[in-house]
């Protein structure tokens, strides 16, 4: 979380819309391959066993 400040957040509105597309189960390959987006492995728990979800047509609302 010390990649957001707190203050920026929109506490209880929707600020985004997605269409979930998938859910599976995170293994090592997975992990390694999202090690290469800094940013989105940055903001996660990787670890084996866990879930992610894949989505698609995601647009913020503001």
């Amino acid at each position: 979380m010390s990649l957001v400040d707190i203050n920026d957040l929109n506490l209880g509105k929707i600020i985004c819309s997605c269409e979930l597309i998938d859910c599976i189960k995170m293994t090592d390959e997975f992990i390694n391959n999202i090690k290469n987006r800094k940013n989105e492995y940055l903001t996660g728990i990787y670890k084996n066993g866990r879930y992610a979800w894949i989505l698609k047509n995601y647009r913020t609302t503001r």
